[in-house]
């Protein structure tokens, strides 16, 4: 039965410090002997909420009515009512109670938050309706239900006008949310939509004092949209894997956070100032084959963080820096997400963030790559460092493989004028990595430290390196650094 807990969730409840048999096995003893001395009974108010509030569940607090008349329904007048329950009627009754036994006349509390944890007694959307208008009447600060396991059976989940709540977190199931046909929220600052399936053009201008917007899971959408001027951080988490549009209008954001393991937007429109702090990581499946092989980029990470040497200081007054960290490969991995020209995801973020460091983790599997990096140092001319790591797999290229297309790559320049750093490992010495070094040395100008960490097994005095040496003298302003890595054991 939905509204019954299966022997799983009874011992699951059991566990928590709220449901313990110990606390209901202590409470008859207190019962008992409470005819012999009952000083506690006696203190204020005050002092006996102090004592429910250390229970941290309102159910626990509850059973305290047990031990005599005065204890009866101070629980209700908790700072603080948390629900836990594994299936929905202790909930709805709990709520319920609180609802109806509080004073109105008392302060509203800080927190209502419920929780049902059991995955297969299902909450109805009913349900969660009744509890989101016990919570309008009780008017939390913050506001928190989470649903494991919710059934709609064609309804929806009936949202009301919390105007007196400052957090809110819904956590549904991917059932429909309604927003109400009037009214708003108005001291509303922080709002975490978990698997809600909601319409945010109608709940967001309802919102005019929102900060804060967390967006995750979410539902076969195929936008999301989000537009408020009062916006400063906003936080996307999506699960489903197809393409969507990202579609944000908010001048005062400051803060954007995309992170996604299945997931990549097809466009990204973004209107406001440039952006203070932008994250982005996502799984991708775009590729080109211009190259003579198929180059793929399996993922993609665009974080903020300040610089090493910033770091390793106490004052925290340096400037943040963008760096975008991208792993390439040979072969398909199946995403089952739409395919893209290669470099898609990176113009989703350049057009409002400009990245200063480019990472760059090659699985070459012993293919020319040359081309195929240029192509990406095109799309982001802006960058002052660059680090290449190249693994080489197990297999090697084969002899009348055409991965050197398009043979006249060497010959091209860049102007890649602000680069000053470049940092390449696993570096062996062939004829094209020797190439592709001089198309760097030639496209910067301002290039100021290169580094280069051979292959394991690798000779500092073979050809390859030997070149490179030479290269370097051509280039006196640049400090060439060349590093051999002892043979593995």
């Amino acid at each position: 039965m939905a509204g019954s807990d299966c022997r799983y969730c009874r011992r699951e409840q059991k566990r928590r410090c709220c449901s313990s048999g110990d606390l209901r096995h202590r409470t008859s003893i207190w019962r008992r002997r409470i005819h012999h001395a009952d000083r506690i009974s006696a203190l204020p108010d005050d002092l006996l909420l102090e004592v429910l509030v250390r229970l941290r569940c309102a159910a626990a607090a509850a059973r305290t009515s047990l031990l005599g008349r005065r204890w009866r329904g101070l629980w209700t007048r908790l700072p603080e009512l948390s629900f836990h329950a594994a299936a929905p009627d202790p909930l709805d009754a709990g709520v319920a109670q609180a609802d109806l036994l509080r004073p109105r006349s008392s302060t509203p509390p800080s927190l209502l938050a419920v929780h049902q944890t059991c995955p297969h007694a299902a909450v109805v959307a009913a349900g969660v309706s009744s509890w989101l208008r016990a919570a309008a009447r009780l008017a939390p600060a913050e506001l928190l239900i989470s649903v494991r396991n919710c059934r709609s059976f064609g309804d929806v989940i009936k949202l009301p006008c919390l105007d007196r709540t400052i957090s809110m977190e819904l956590h549904v199931d991917g059932d429909r949310v309604a927003v109400p046909p009037a009214g708003e929220f108005r001291a509303l600052e922080n709002l975490t939509l978990s698997y809600c399936d909601v319409d945010l053009g109608d709940l967001l201008p309802r919102c005019p004092r929102l900060r804060r917007l967390e967006i995750r899971g979410g539902c076969y959408l195929e936008a999301i949209t989000v537009h408020s001027p009062s916006l400063e951080e906003l936080i996307l988490s999506p699960s489903v894997p197809i393409g969507h549009v990202v579609d944000i209008v908010a001048p005062g954001l400051k803060k954007l956070k995309y992170a996604s393991s299945s997931v990549c937007p097809s466009a990204l429109k973004y209107s406001g100032p440039l952006l203070e702090e932008l994250d982005w990581q996502c799984t991708c499946q775009s590729s080109t084959g211009q190259f003579g092989v198929r180059w793929w980029l399996y993922n993609m990470k665009l974080a903020c963080k300040r610089e090493e040497k910033a770091s390793l200081q106490l004052n925290n007054n340096h400037p943040r820096v963008h760096t975008m960290s991208m792993l390439l490969g040979v072969y398909k991995r199946s995403y089952g997400l739409e395919e893209y020209e290669l470099g898609h995801e990176m113009s989703l973020v350049t057009p409002f963030t400009k990245f200063q460091i480019l990472e760059l983790s090659i699985l070459t599997f012993g293919h020319v790559y040359g081309a195929m990096v240029l192509h990406l140092l095109g799309l982001c001319t802006f960058i002052k460092k660059l680090r290449v790591d190249l693994r080489e797999e197990r297999k090697t290229c084969p002899a009348d493989c055409s991965c050197h297309q398009p043979t006249n790559w060497g010959n091209i320049t860049i102007s890649l004028t602000h680069l000053t750093e470049v940092d390449i490992h696993g570096l062996k010495g062939d004829d094209h990595e020797v190439e592709f070094l001089k198309v760097i040395f030639r496209s910067a100008p301002a290039l100021e430290r290169m580094a280069v960490y051979l292959a394991c097994n690798v000779s500092p005095s073979n050809k390859g390196c030997m070149e490179i040496y030479s290269i370097s003298k051509v280039y006196p302003s640049v400090k060439c650094n060349i590093y051999h890595q002892p043979d593995d054991e």
